[in-house]
């Protein structure tokens, strides 16, 4: 993209490095307990997060949006209710890109917002970990 071009665009520009730097020597960004103590964490009542699925979740929502004409079948009224409202929700709120579970695109302030990943709670760790990487924030 060049700046003076009337035609230059940022469209399809990667400004993140495609690599992250090396690690300087005797230091370690991320030790290797820190998944586990985040995943402590999320699921903690301080770290929970509505927007990010728990294992659990993720499951039962790839198997409404797989079988969509699936009837409850606990025996509990009270949890076949739950699953038919959680049901309910996922069908209208999330679909199926690639067998990976997508929040629906939506629209707020007269924009169109795009769909986006549904992030289970084992892989926010790596996702954060990348971006710090590749944003230089590790090691810091």
């Amino acid at each position: 993209m060049e700046i003076g071009l009337v035609n230059g665009s940022p469209i399809g520009v990667m400004y993140l490095p495609h690599q992250p730097p090396p690690e300087p020597e005797d230091q370690v960004s991320f030790p290797p307990n820190l998944h586990l103590e985040f995943i402590q964490w999320i699921n903690s009542a301080e770290g929970r997060n509505r927007k990010i699925l728990s294992p659990k979740k993720r499951s039962d929502y790839r198997h409404y949006l797989n079988n969509r004409s699936a009837k409850p079948t606990h025996h509990d009224p009270k949890e076949r209710r739950r699953q038919a409202n959680e049901k309910h929700h996922c069908l209208n709120n999330y679909e199926l890109q690639d067998n990976q579970i997508y929040q629906k695109p939506e629209y707020s302030e007269g924009k169109q917002r795009p769909a986006w990943y549904a992030v289970c709670d084992y892989d926010a760790v790596d996702i954060i970990q990348c971006i710090h990487c590749l944003l230089h924030h590790a090691s810091k």
